[in-house]
């Protein structure tokens, strides 16, 4: 057990409630994602089909997006039923490492191409990229400032840096030097904690604090051994995974106290932690091997343990919903495409059309938007007090000038009730 103060826990001590909390779990081995309903204790390891190599990923109440290595794209997945609903790819050669999510927008990581993406959520396209350190790979963002670790990993850790973007306009505002390999940062209380994992071979772990107003270190804790991502409890304890499973580590986030190092760790390991106000989880096994996720509460009791896929590579929380189960929840949005898809023009040029089709489970207003590959909106249609049923938009190829729009990749969204569904459609002219 850790030794701290923890005396208005003890006095106030609870019994910890999981109804309604469920954990996903990223298995890069076995190409899935797990859902661990931690109210029934069903483990679903087929809950979604995931691309090659799938790495990270970032969660908002209705949605889940995966990060695939291999494939250079973003998997948005249904957070309620696991189905795909659309791939945003980044380019050859990109190699996506972390994402990040900041309102409307996501931020992802390019470990090749050196670069951090911005996309549009909404419209599902990147609308902007920013040139960085070596190798990026985790973030962490505090107001309007987006910090990036660039590891440096291809020339041996040796330049390893944090960049500092002014998410305004996008552009670089700082560069702070850090120790080997900052993989995982996070923001908490006003100040940025960058793990440092160490270059695999004589510089071991250690986690840095800097101050996102004077852009300095003002603290480094010494762990050791090889740590991994970060995540804090309520009682402001800071846990992190190691790398090579070994163990689990910790600090206290106020006096960066060490609770956990290499040489005294919290076991069993785990690779990948992650923590909501009542509970830890932590995701641990043996390469090629089925992987275990473990779940503990505030003072550290054992309270669950289940077994997911091969190679786990990040676990997570999934944000509750308004609803307190997902079965109560009604998707307003079902079944949206349009057609004809392509979209073709007659022997004058002008656009055939195309009809934009969905349903609505509920009677409710929506707005229907189109936007070019460069996230522009170029139309909107909205209907307002509509019944439940199958609805049909009209487009004719026009802009909201009555201008003929060029050929190329557009995407339209249907927003409904606050809920977004998108997809995309060639236009040939």
């Amino acid at each position: 057990m850790k030794i701290l103060i923890k005396t208005i826990f003890l006095i106030s001590l609870w019994v910890t409630d999981l109804s309604g909390v469920s954990l996903m779990v990223i298995n890069s081995g076995s190409e899935t994602l797990s859902r661990i309903d931690l109210t029934t204790g069903n483990t679903d390891n087929s809950f979604a089909s995931l691309g090659a190599m799938a790495n990270r990923m970032a969660l908002t109440e209705d949605w889940i997006y995966v990060v695939n290595s291999g494939d250079n794209n973003i998997q948005k997945i249904n957070s309620h039923t696991g189905q795909t609903e659309a791939y945003i790819y980044l380019g050859v050669a990109v190699n996506p490492y972390d994402i990040i999510i900041n309102d409307d927008k996501c931020y992802v990581t390019g470990a090749i191409s050196h670069q951090v993406y911005q996309i549009d959520l909404v419209s599902e396209i990147v609308e902007n990229s920013c040139s960085v350190g070596d190798n990026p790979a985790g973030m962490a963002i505090w107001q309007n400032l987006l910090f990036v670790g660039n590891t440096d990993y291809g020339s041996n850790y040796t330049e390893c840096s944090v960049s500092v973007l002014d998410l305004e306009d996008f552009s670089i505002l700082a560069t702070i030097p850090v120790a080997a390999n900052p993989q995982y940062l996070i923001e908490y209380n006003g100040k940025i904690h960058v793990c440092c994992t160490g270059n695999w071979a004589d510089e071991t772990g250690k986690v840095l604090i800097l101050d996102p107003v004077q852009l300095v270190t003002i603290e480094t804790i010494y762990l050791g051994g090889f740590p991994g991502s970060l995540a804090v409890l309520a009682d402001e304890t800071v846990y992190l995974g190691d790398s090579m499973n070994s163990g689990v580590y910790a600090y206290n986030a106020e006096d960066y106290s060490v609770l956990y190092d290499a040489d005294n760790p919290f076991l069993p390991g785990g690779s990948s932690v992650c923590a909501n106000n009542e509970n830890l989880a932590v995701l641990g096994g043996n390469w090629g091997d089925n992987f275990t996720v473990r779940v503990y509460d505030l003072e550290e009791e054992l309270i669950g343990e289940y077994t997911v896929g091969m190679y786990g590579t990040q676990i997570a929380f999934q944000p509750e919903s308004s609803s307190n189960s997902d079965n109560q929840m009604t998707i307003p949005i079902r079944d949206l495409c349009n057609y004809p898809n392509p979209v073709l023009n007659d022997k004058t040029g002008r656009s055939f059309g195309t009809t934009i089709t969905f349903s609505l489970t509920t009677g409710c207003s929506f707005e229907l938007s189109i936007y070019n590959i460069k996230g522009q909106k170029i139309k909107k249609f909205s209907r307002d007090s509509l019944s439940s049923g199958r609805q049909l938009i009209f487009w004719n190829g026009l802009n909201e000038s009555n201008s003929p729009v060029p050929g190329g990749l557009y995407f339209y969204t249907v927003k409904a009730d606050n809920y977004i569904r998108s997809a995309k459609m060639l236009l040939i002219r």
